[in-house]
This record gives C-alpha cells, sequence and structure tokens, in this order.
C-alpha cells in the first residue's frame, strides 16, 4: 500500500480529520502496541477525561495507521 499517496492512506487520514462521530477505531482497527509500564490518571481536575501515560511504548500491529497520523 505505500506510506505516500494511494487511497487506503488518504482514507485514513480523511477519517480522524473529518469524522466527528469518533469512527476511527472502527474503521481503521487502530493500534496494537506493548509497554513496559502504562497508568491511567483520572484526577486530572476534568470530568470525564483522563491522561494516560505509556512507558517505552513499541507498536506490534498497526504501523501505517500511525504513520498516517504523524
Amino acid at each position: 500500500m505505500g506510506h505516500e499517496g494511494g487511497k487506503v492512506n488518504g482514507a485514513i487520514k480523511d477519517t480522524i480529520i473529518t469524522n466527528d462521530a469518533n469512527e476511527f477505531a472502527l474503521f481503521n482497527n487502530g493500534i496494537a502496541m506493548l509497554s513496559d509500564e502504562t497508568y491511567i490518571n483520572e484526577r486530572i481536575g476534568q470530568k470525564r477525561k483522563a491522561q494516560l501515560i505509556v512507558k517505552n511504548p513499541q507498536i506490534i500491529n498497526g504501523d501505517q495507521t500511525s504513520y498516517m497520523l504523524q
């Protein structure tokens, strides 16, 4: 599929930019990654929001998707 041009890459990019319905994960399967440590901090002072802290993340599936999000 390649990283430059192409219909698939363009569709991935368009999904994250133009959809307000949060359908990105449904359309693109997101990414799968491993990490040494992962924490969720729910005490950030905002209702229904949290901070995700990931130490030493490694993408194991979804590299094309992550490339298009850069």
